[in-house]
C-alpha cells in the first residue's frame, strides 16, 4: 500500500513539474489566503492497532503503514505482534 502511494505521489509531482516548468517565468507566487495546515510526521507509535476493534475500524491503520519502516502492531499479554498487509493487484 505504501508503494502504491508512493507511485502516485511521484506521478503527481512529476505532473506539476512539468507544468511549472512551462509556464516558467512567467509565474507570479500568490500569497495564501486562509489558515496553512500540515499533517504532523508520522513515528511507529501511531501504527499500534487496537485489538478491541474489527479489522475493518483498524484497516487504514494497516494500509498506511509500512511494512518495512513502521508496521502496524498490537500488544497482547505484553507481547508486540507485528502485522504486515500486501494488495494482490489481480484477483484470480
Amino acid at each position: 500500500m505504501h508503494d502504491e502511494i508512493r507511485k502516485k505521489q511521484a506521478k503527481a509531482t512529476f505532473n506539476i513539474i512539468k507544468r511549472f516548468l512551462k509556464k516558467f517565468p512567467k509565474i507570479f507566487s500568490k500569497k495564501q489566503v486562509g489558515k496553512s495546515t500540515f499533517y504532523r510526521r508520522r513515528y511507529p507509535k501511531n501504527n499500534l492497532l487496537n485489538i478491541n476493534k474489527s479489522i475493518k475500524e483498524n484497516f487504514n491503520l494497516l494500509r498506511i503503514g509500512n511494512n518495512e519502516l513502521f508496521p502496524s502492531h498490537f500488544y497482547y499479554k505484553s507481547i508486540k505482534y507485528i502485522i504486515k498487509i500486501f494488495k494482490e493487484d489481480k484477483l484470480k
